[in-house]
This record gives C-alpha cells, sequence and structure tokens, in this order.
C-alpha cells in the first residue's frame, strides 16, 4: 500500500507536524540563506518573513516538473521521497510572490513500473496546472493541491517531460525546473532532448534538482541550457536547494555540492573548454606537485595528472546554501551537521552530497571560516581515486563526458589477487584456462570451449573476472583451478582502451563480447546486450562515437542485417 499524502491545511501529518507550516517554514530558511538573512518567521508573524517575501523576485515564467515515478516511494529522505518533494514544492508555492508566473508537470502517476507497462509509461506526462501568476483565480491553491495529491506509481520519461513542460512556456525569458531522483528510464536521452529545446528557445533554461541522485544526465541538462544543477541528499536540502535552482544568476557563481558556474568535479579540461572557450592553456596553470592549478574567473581549479578537476578553491568562496568566507564554523556545523573529518589542524570536510562524493573543505582562523574548497573527498563514499584497503570503491575514478559517465576501477593488486572490499562470487568448479591479453590483464574461460571472459586476472592458480551477473557495482566471479595458457591474444581493436561494459540510457546492460563468425560486412559485434542484441563497430570507424562529449553508439541484432538503431550510453565501465 503506498503512503497517503500528508495533510493540508495545518492537520497533522505522519510525523506529527503541521506540513503547511513547516514546508513554508523550510522554504523560509532556504531564502534567508540565500539572502544572508538571520531567520524566518512563521506564516503569522512581522519581520524576517516581510523582507523575504519582498526580496523574493518575480523571475520569468517557470514550469515546475515533479517526479512522481515508482522509486519516489523509496522510505529514506526520512519518509518517502515523494513526501520530501511535496514539502519542498508546497513550500516554494507558498512564498513566491502572487505575480509570479508557475505551472506544474509531472510524470509516472498513471501506470505501474512493470515491464509491460514501459510504452505507456514512457508517454505518462501530465500537465497539473498551466503557467499562471500565482495570486489569480486561487491559482497558488491549485498548485499546492495538486502538488498533495501526487501518488507515485511509474516510469521516468524525463526528455518527454521536459518537452511537454516547454511547451506550455512563451518563447523568450522562461525556466523549467525539474525535481527527480534518478534518470530516465524509457531510452530518451533527455540532455539531447533539452539541447533540442534550446535551439528553439535560446532564451530557455533548465535547471535540475538531482535528489538522492548525482546522475551526469541530471547535470547535463542543466549544462547544456545555462541552467543551475544541485543535488540534495535530505528533505531540508532539498526544500533549500530547489529554491536555488529558480535563482539561476543569483548562484552562478557559488559553489553547489558538484561545481561552480558549469565546471564540475570529475570534468576533464578538454570539456570544460568545449564550454568555456576563455578558459586558459594548460600551460598556463602553476605545478602543484604532480597537479596542475588554473585560475579562471576569481576560482584556482586543482587538475590531476590526468586533465580531470579533482578540486574547485573559490578565492572568496560562498556555497549555494550560503555559507560563506567570514562566517563562524558554527554555522557550517548548523547547516551540514558535525565535520566529518579534520583533514588536519585547521581543515575539516563537511558532506556537501553523499550522492556525489563530495565535501567542502573548509579551513578556519580561529572560529570564522577563511576559506571554502569544494573536493570529491568524502569519506566513506569512494569518491577518491585513491587505491588502498577498504570497500571496493576506493579503487575506482569517475570522470564525466557530456552525458556520459566514465568509471575505472583498479580491482587487482599487484600479485594479481582481487583487491579487498570487491563483491566476490564462486565460480564454476571445472578447470579453467587463462591466457595474457596485454602484461596485465588475462582472457580465461572453461578448458577445451570457445567461450571466454575478458578483463580478467590471475595469481597463478586462482583466477578472477568480472561478473557478468553484477546489475550494481563491478563484481568478480572467482575461478580456483586455472592453468596459464601459452599464447596472447587481445581482440580489442585500436589503441584506445575499450570497456569491460556500457550500461545504456534505457537501462541494458552490455558487455564487451567477441562473436565468432561475423554475420555482417558492413558492422563487427562487440558488446552483447540483453535479449541478443549487440553494439556493433562499423568497418573502419569505431565502436562508440563522442563528437558532442555524449557515448552514442549503434545497436542492432545479432542474427540479421536489421538497421541500426543509435543508442547513447550512460555509464561505461573500464578496468585498469
Amino acid at each position: 500500500m503506498r503512503p497517503a499524502p500528508p495533510a493540508r491545511d495545518g492537520r497533522p501529518n505522519r510525523y506529527g507536524r503541521s506540513r503547511t507550516r513547516s514546508s513554508r517554514v523550510a522554504a523560509c530558511a532556504a531564502v534567508a540563506l540565500a539572502l544572508g538573512l538571520s531567520a524566518c518567521g512563521s506564516p503569522g508573524d512581522d519581520g524576517p518573513t516581510e523582507n523575504i517575501d519582498a526580496a523574493l523576485s518575480t523571475g520569468v515564467p517557470t514550469v515546475l516538473v515533479v517526479d512522481a515515478s515508482a522509486s519516489m516511494l523509496i522510505d529514506d529522505a526520512p519518509g518517502p521521497r515523494i513526501d520530501a518533494a511535496k514539502a519542498a514544492a508546497d513550500g516554494l508555492i507558498g512564498v513566491l510572490p502572487d505575480d509570479a508566473v508557475l505551472g506544474l508537470v509531472t510524470y509516472g502517476t498513471s501506470t505501474d513500473d512493470a515491464p509491460g507497462s514501459q510504452e505507456a509509461g514512457c508517454r505518462d506526462v501530465t500537465t497539473l496546472a498551466e503557467p499562471a501568476p500565482i495570486g489569480v483565480d486561487e491559482h497558488r491553491g491549485t498548485l499546492s493541491q495538486q502538488v498533495d495529491a501526487l501518488d507515485p506509481s511509474g516510469y521516468t520519461p524525463i526528455a518527454e517531460s521536459l518537452r511537454q513542460a516547454a511547451g506550455l512556456l512563451p518563447e523568450g525569458d522562461s525556466a523549467v525546473i525539474v525535481i527527480s531522483d534518478g534518470e530516465d528510464s524509457c531510452g530518451d536521452p533527455p540532455c539531447e532532448a533539452a539541447a533540442k529545446l534550446r535551439e528553439q528557445n535560446p532564451r530557455l533554461r533548465i535547471s535540475t534538482v538531482g535528489f538522492k541522485t548525482a546522475t551526469p544526465e541530471l547535470a547535463c541538462i542543466a549544462r547544456t541550457t545555462d541552467g543551475l544543477f544541485v543535488t540534495a541528499d535530505d528533505a531540508d536540502q532539498l526544500a533549500t536547494r530547489l529554491m536555488a535552482a529558480r535563482d539561476i544568476d543569483g548562484n552562478s557563481a557559488v559553489l553547489t555540492p558538484t561545481g561552480l558556474g558549469g565546471i564540475d568535479l570529475g570534468t576533464h579540461y578538454n570539456d570544460i573548454v568545449g564550454t568555456h572557450p576563455d578558459f586558459p592553456a594548460q600551460s598556463a596553470g602553476t605545478a602543484d606537485g604532480e597537479d596542475t592549478i588554473i585560475t579562471y574567473v576569481d576560482c584556482d581549479y586543482l587538475f590531476d595528472s590526468s586533465g580531470t578537476v579533482i578540486e574547485i578553491r573559490p578565492h572568496d568562496g560562498r556555497t549555494v546554501d550560503g555559507l560563506a568566507v567570514g562566517d563562524q564554523v558554527s554555522r557550517a556545523v548548523e547547516l551540514y551537521g558535525e565535520p566529518v573529518e579534520a583533514t588536519d589542524g585547521t581543515a575539516r570536510l563537511f558532506a556537501a552530497s553523499r550522492e556525489a562524493g563530495t565535501a567542502w573543505k573548509i579551513t578556519a582562523d580561529g572560529d570564522r571560516i577563511s576559506r571554502i574548497v569544494l573536493c570529491r573527498c568524502l569519506p566513506g563514499t569512494g569518491a577518491s581515486s585513491a587505491a588502498g584497503s577498504g570497500s571496493g570503491a576506493t579503487h575506482r575514478s569517475t570522470t564525466i563526458s557530456g552525458q556520459t559517465e566514465i568509471v575505472v576501477y583498479n580491482p587487482y593488486l599487484d600479485d594479481g589477487s582481487l583487491a579487498p572490499g570487491f563483491g566476490e562470487l564462486d565460480g564454476e568448479v571445472d578447470a579453467w584456462g587463462c591466457g595474457p591479453m596485454d602484461e596485465d590483464l588475462f582472457r580465461c574461460g572453461r578448458m577445451y570451449t570457445d567461450g571466454s571472459i575478458y578483463f580478467c586476472s590471475t595469481d597463478g592458480s586462482t583466477a578472477w573476472c568480472p561478473s557478468r551477473h553484477s546489475t550494481g557495482e563491478l563484481e568478480f566471479t572467482r575461478h580456483a583451478r586455472v592453468q596459464i595458457l601459452d599464447g596472447s591474444y587481445d581482440p580489442r581493436s585500436g589503441t584506445e582502451p575499450v570497456p569491460v561494459y556500457v550500461d545504456l540510457t534505457n537501462g541494458d546492460r552490455c558487455w564487451f563480447h567477441v562473436q565468432l563468425g561475423n554475420i555482417r560486412m558492413d558492422a563487427t559485434e562487440r558488446f552483447l546486450c540483453p535479449g541478443e542484441q549487440w553494439l556493433w563497430e562499423p568497418a573502419g570507424g569505431k565502436v562508440f562515437a563522442n563528437t558532442t562529449g555524449t557515448w552514442t553508439a549503434l545497436k542492432a541484432p545479432g542474427s540479421s542485417s536489421a538497421p541500426f538503431e543509435k543508442v547513447t550510453v550512460a555509464r561505461a565501465v573500464f578496468i585498469d
């Protein structure tokens, strides 16, 4: 049974609090942070609330898109995610001035999320209220009633919701704000849809709020349309950061949990100069050990040796939640809780986004903050790229290319065994043979058969291979009876690294695989997907194209010469 929507009109919800008051106070707190005010009054109080309402700008015509897919029923906000989304949306609706123009769209409310419902579920986008001034004809109350009635159940057609929301807005200055806890589940790339909408209306901006997620898909939507991407780990952050997403210009020069001014942690230098042509040349940087510091618009960006941003150091730091240099350290504790780690005598790490693995590295002079740095260094999240013992995630590094997340694992130790922390499954009892692919990796398979698994490792007696039963983080099967075979064979074509597998935006996971007996003359099978579908390498070409940063591939059945379907890669996973 799904949880009933929380009560309105001052009646207590399941937590014993009046939702009308608490959601408004949460939104007031968000605005107070953004404006540097100290407090919010209750709806009937004089003082700060009046100042906040007066300071809130009318803004541009906006449509709010609220995710009501089945995953919004997950109980970790705390409470169901949909309750947090309702409270945040209600708070925004409650404090906007009467002449602010707002509409409301949702998806996922008319079907379930069963496989047989996908076709209908991917059309399940509903306009709950067309954009209109909030203070006219009880529009504010209508919006709140529609928000409260949301009942999650279905799919996540983000791309289609963007089209529908944009279609409600006038030409010229306008905005869409999306609250979502995941990725599009319909195989319709939202970032490409956003780019087309931006072409149709160059003054449309789309901001995204990732609730309990830091998916590159939402970041790409915002980056492509000059919007703002923020993450939120809990209900309070969701209320605060939804308000921040509405004020794009006001927050374009502040640290979000993932980046600053459209440059995110994990982004490669080449991608940065593609979107920021005036970004300085690498040769203009200053060496910092093996890393490089490049200064751009009053901020120092720290790049590692691979050319990836690993720290963002504004000269006068301020976070999207309102924490600024000069504030007392106690303010950071109020906003983010106790520090998760003290890095040395003066610097402390506070959680910025647990989903993104980022932290605020805050340095203090006495009890006053003297510096705020954003880093992908939150302990316990696996965000660090440094290898070592502990969870398998600590042997992982992540970068972003357009809409595609690039993940590199270092799962094997120097002796060929599996590093601690990775999921380990029992393999077959039959004898296995392993032959080298290169100096570090092996291909392994049951003796006297043609089947092989690639990207394996062995210590000479036991082999570990990527498990194709992995559905989340990469796991490995252990095979205890191994014979090392003579002769190397590396089926990877070209000199570029090849992923172990890729996840497509429709949810399919496609594994690198060698198929004997090619059926087509114009392409070669390279990655095996569910349903005997393949990703193909065109003759004279490459499996993956990434001319826009986002990876794409050609997909077709392996048993015919059927036309290719262009698909988008959400995640590419490598073993180094």
